[in-house]
This record gives structure tokens, sequence and C-alpha cells, in this order.
């Protein structure tokens, strides 16, 4: 199972160490203090102030007008300073693992702002301003304590990666479909049930994994490029026959349900290469059935 969950994380991976993106930058545009920053006279400046002990966002950041990425993962913030706000070039912001327990309002000034991490904190509530983030495509927030998302969030034009991963969500609210999503991780919530907007055209990975889910939308079907779809330990006990209309699905993991067996025309799902069943409470008749339906097809019971 293992293996699995590296798979989905994967693409999420190559934003969430804060190190990946400045090692492809030159050296000399890399710097790790606001005096260094400020004898520099590029147009692109890349702040890393990661593992500094840091109490607080560097006194004078707000100065370095040219800032593109500011990296302050693994320090001791807890609140983040309006000066960062001044940053109006400012496109990747990381605060993972920090203290911080409060995004401000004024969050939603970082109009270029790409991607924004801030797991592994102590936030608990999303401000609405952050929907107004509209060049926003990555989004990590997970390890935090919330319980809610503003609706509008979701409406975000360019938003594709998205993990809220081990929060406190009881359920998700969404205004229109998502169509530009692409990866999504709610695991280790507390949700009911899934809206059916979530199921866009674009959406490749979802990962609903540890929660407390009791059925499935009709609306899965619209998700016909979903390669990906993690499940397991809900307390599912139907699947829909509509999730014979993912014919990209290549990998699906429902072990630790109530399923007694999967759709009569499963066979449909032709790409489908890994199927993870273990700890259902399955009759071997149906599981003849499907080794049968899908020969080609790594079944895990």
């Amino acid at each position: 199972m293992k293996k699995f969950i590296f798979i989905f994380f994967l693409p999420l991976s190559l934003f969430s160490n804060g190190q990946n993106t400045l090692q492809y930058v030159e050296e000399k545009s890399i710097f790790s203090t606001v005096a260094d920053a400020l004898t520099s006279k590029d147009t692109a400046i890349y702040l890393n102030f990661r593992e500094q002990q840091l109490d607080e966002v560097p006194v004078g950041i707000s100065i370095v007008k040219n800032t593109i990425h500011l990296n302050l993962m693994k320090n001791k913030i807890k609140n983040i300073d309006r000066e960062i706000f001044s940053l109006i070039k400012l496109q990747e912001l990381n605060l993972r693992q920090n203290a911080i327990e409060n995004i401000p309002d004024e969050i939603g000034k970082l109009s270029r702002l790409k991607t924004l991490d801030l797991a592994k904190n102590k936030i608990k509530v999303m401000p609405f301003e952050m929907s107004r983030l509209e060049q926003l495509e990555v989004l990590l927030i997970s390890l935090n304590q919330i319980d809610s998302i503003p609706a509008e969030l979701w409406n975000l034009p360019n938003l594709r990666f998205v993990d809220f991963e081990n929060n406190n969500l009881k359920q998700i609210s969404m205004l229109t479909n998502t169509q530009q999503l692409i990866n999504v991780s709610f695991a280790g919530n507390k949700l009911i049930e899934l809206p059916s907007e979530i199921f866009g055209k674009k959406l490749m990975v979802l990962n609903v994994s540890n929660n407390k889910l009791q059925r499935l939308s009709l609306s899965i079907g619209n998700a016909e490029n979903l390669t990906s779809l993690i499940l397991d330990k809900n307390q599912i006990s139907e699947i829909p026959i509509e999730i014979v209309k993912l014919k990209q699905l290549e990998l699906l993991v429902l072990s630790n349900n109530q399923l007694t067996q999967l759709p009569s025309s499963i066979n449909k799902l032709k790409s489908l290469k890994t199927l993870i069943l273990t700890n259902n409470p399955i009759a071997e008749k149906e599981k003849k059935r499907l080794i049968k339906e899908l020969p080609d097809c790594d079944i895990r019971f």
C-alpha cells in the first residue's frame, strides 16, 4: 500500500519541501538575509530563510520589491507579518511547518501568487479573501485544524493542486463545477460525502482516504480523466455503476470499507492496473468473478 501513496504524492511533493524551486535558480539570485538581497539588481529575487529559528518574518522584507519566491519553512513563526503583503511580485510563498494560527485578510493582495504552502501549522480558519488569489495553482494546507473551506475558493480559475489532508473537514461546499482541478487530497478528515462538483473533467488524482464516506456521488462518471481514486478506510458499502465510465482509471483503492461486490460491468475499466479490496466482506464467488472480469488487473483481497 505504501507505494501507492508515494505515487499519489509525487506531483504534490514537487511543491512541498521548499528547496526544489530554489535548486533551479542560479546561486547568485538566492539570498538568506534582507541586507544581501538589497545589494542585488536582479529582477527576480529568491529569499530563502528556511530553518533559521525565526520567531517572526525578517524585518525589512517588504523593501525587497523584486522578491518572487519566499521560503520561511521550518521556523517558529506565529504570525504572518503584513510586510509580506507588500511583495506584489510574489509567486511562491512557503510557510510550511511553523506555528501560524491565523491567515490575515490581506492575503488577497498577493495577486500574482501561484504556490502557497501553509502545511503543518495551527490554522483553523481560511479567510474569504483567499478566493481572490486568481493566479493560485497550488494550495498545500495539510496538517492544520481547518473545519471549513470558503466555497468561493473552488472558483479560482487556475487552481490545479490542492492538499487538505489531516484537517477537521466534515463537509465541503462548492458553488460550481471545478473543471480545473487535477490533483486533490482530502485524506484524513471527517467527510461523510463528497460534493458532486468535485468530479471535474480534468481531475486525475483524488485521495479521500481515512474519512467517513458512506456513498459516492453519481457524478463520479464525469471525471473522465481520473487515473487514481483512493477511498480506503471509509464506510462505503456500494460503488455506483457510473464508475465504469472512468476509462482512464489505473489505480482504485477501496480497502477497509463495507463492500460486498462491485458493479457487474466492472470489466469496462480497461485501463485498471491495480485494484485494492483488502478488508471488505467480499464472498469468494465475487472474488472469482472479479478476477475473471479483470484478467489484466492486479487485484488484492
